[in-house]
């Protein structure tokens, strides 16, 4: 509800307060009197641009504050307390224009921003001009209005989590997929390297541990060479036939030799069989160590030609054959990747199946709730249009279920349709043009969602009997009294019938003081209301005037 509106430097307003009230309001005044610079200023609080144009002749600065109880709205006032803004049932929005600088607007006090404004006023206040294009005209908040009615909100919260759990997973497969399809097409490459390089099997750091071995072999062939001459010459050396030679000799001609020289000559064969035995151990030593290290004297060949295979394999892959290990590893690795990304794809598409099916199951909870409700309040409307003077009106509220539509709103089409005369086609409301009906429609709409909706803010109405008969503005001057009993209205009329109606009436005039023009605004007292709606029906303050007047403040 709003409580006060204060607007100071603007256009011609000085200093205006007006302390407003529950119920039907309604404001009164001659044309260019200033009641469309309140009108103006509401819409500056609701985030209009506010140009220095509007500042009072003469004055640096304007100011328009407006006060909001708001404790009957939870869901505002826990959005402004997550924004920061304390907020004890009471929201007041302050809008400082300057001349010479940018505009400010407040929170409680609170510098705030223009967007964040429009964004908490946006169920605050809802202004329906003569021609104006509220809310209620435009297509995408058609369906926001109706779930307003059908008190979807707690399924709407259960239902936008869902909508993200799906659409953060949809997304993030879709990058699977996308990855994945990149990943497979390079797949049957990869698997064929791989074949390629399992037959090899190259080992880590194998080539360098290869160029060692050799390295070592070609060290090992001049020891080779050294005993293999040691060798030789143990082998040349023929000390067993020395020795027979002698033992022969001593034998076949041991009658010239003397006892001293037979004994000798024994003494040195035995010196020279032991010494063959030790010669002959020595060359079995030799034979053994050249067996040992030198068994395989092809393995440098070997090496050489497996040294030259990793090369070739390096050349045909053209890395650096010292990569050649881990190139084969990545490729494992990416092929790895690939299986376990296609796996992964699967397992999130069967999760997003899930996830889809348990969002229909509320989304279709949804799409019945607004189908049922829709049917209800087009009742209502239509209801309400015949008892303003439209007896052949039609209202529809169409939901339409769309299987591929998905979002955290639901699957659902919501239009508002309407037809105002018989055989004429049912049309979108917004299409509709006539201005007289499409003022009674939106009190008709405003009026039905008011009487399941008790937290509907505030409404405006600005001459909203333009282009109707005196018959019909009496029919929508009683219907403004059904739904101020649920909300607060505001009327800015010329028409006394709703004027006469209203709880509080304010009328706005202007006077001129040294040649400065000034708006001022006066909550009239009943006598005055009287005299005021005697002005409105003639012009004048006659007695037939007045007895009218009289009249319908009493049917009020």
């Amino acid at each position: 509800m709003l409580i006060s509106l204060y607007i100071e430097n603007i256009i011609l307003i000085e200093k205006l307060r007006l302390d407003l009230y529950s119920g039907l309001m309604a404001i009164t005044g001659e044309s260019g009197a200033g009641k469309s610079v309140i009108l103006d200023s509401i819409n500056i609080i609701l985030g209009d641009r506010a140009s220095q144009s509007i500042l009072r002749t003469g004055t640096n600065k304007g100011l328009i504050v407006a006060e909001f109880d708001i404790s009957d709205n939870i869901e505002l006032i826990n959005l402004l307390n997550e924004y920061g803004y304390e907020i004890n049932n009471v929201l007041i929005i302050k809008k400082i224009i300057n001349r010479d600088s940018a505009s400010k607007i407040f929170i409680n006090d609170i510098v705030s921003n223009v967007q964040f404004v429009r964004k908490i006023t946006d169920n605050l206040i809802e202004i329906h001009g003569q021609m104006e294009q509220s809310e209620m005209f435009n297509p995408a908040k058609h369906i926001e209005i109706l779930d307003r009615y059908s008190e979807n909100g707690n399924l709407l919260k259960e239902l936008k989590i869902k909508y993200g759990k799906y659409r953060d997973l949809l997304k993030s497969t879709e990058q699977m997929k996308n990855d994945l399809e990149i990943k497979q097409n390079k797949l049957q490459e990869l698997k064929e390297m791989k074949n390629d390089l399992d037959k090899y099997d190259i080992k880590e750091n194998e080539e360098n541990e290869l160029i060692d071995k050799r390295t070592g072999y070609l060290q090992n062939q001049k020891i080779q060479e050294s005993i293999s001459n040691i060798s030789s010459m143990i082998d040349g050396t023929m000390w067993s036939k020395v020795s027979l030679g002698i033992e022969k000799f001593v034998t076949n001609y041991d009658q010239i030799l003397t006892p001293e020289q037979q004994i000798k000559l024994n003494e040195k064969i035995e010196i020279i069989d032991n010494f063959s035995a030790e010669i002959e151990d020595l060359s079995n030593l030799f034979s053994s160590i050249e067996n040992e290290r030198f068994s395989n004297t092809n393995k440098i060949e070997k090496i050489e030609e497996r040294v030259d295979q990793i090369k070739e394999i390096a050349r045909k892959y053209r890395i650096p054959s010292s990569e050649l290990f881990h190139f084969a590893r990545d490729i494992e690795n990416q092929i790895r990747e690939t299986e376990s990304l296609a796996i992964d794809v699967k397992n999130a598409e069967k999760e997003l199946d899930l996830l889809l099916n348990g969002y229909f199951t509320t989304s279709k909870e949804i799409t019945k709730r607004r189908q049922f409700f829709g049917e209800e309040i087009s009742i209502r409307v239509i209801t309400i249009l015949q008892r303003i003077g439209m007896e052949k009106a039609f209202f529809k509220v169409e939901v339409d279920f769309n299987q591929e539509r998905i979002s955290e709103n639901g699957s659902d089409n919501v239009k508002f349709m309407a037809n105002f005369n018989p055989g004429m086609e049912i049309m979108p409301i917004e299409k509709i043009a006539s201005g007289g009906e499409i003022s009674r429609l939106m009190l008709a709409l405003k009026e039905a969602i008011s009487l399941k909706i008790k937290d509907c803010g505030v409404v405006i109405f600005d001459e909203i009997e333009s282009g109707l008969s005196g018959k019909t503005c009496q029919m929508i001057a009683k219907e403004l009294t059904l739904m101020s009993k649920n909300i607060q209205i505001i009327v800015i009329t010329h028409n006394p019938y709703i004027a006469g109606h209203a709880n509080n009436h304010f009328r706005i005039y202007k006077k001129q003081t040294n040649e400065v023009t000034t708006t001022y605004a006066t909550n009239l007292t009943k006598e005055e209301r009287i005299i005021e709606i005697s002005s409105m029906i003639s012009g004048d303050e006659k007695e037939n005037s007045l007895n009218l007047a009289k009249e319908i403040m009493n049917k009020e």
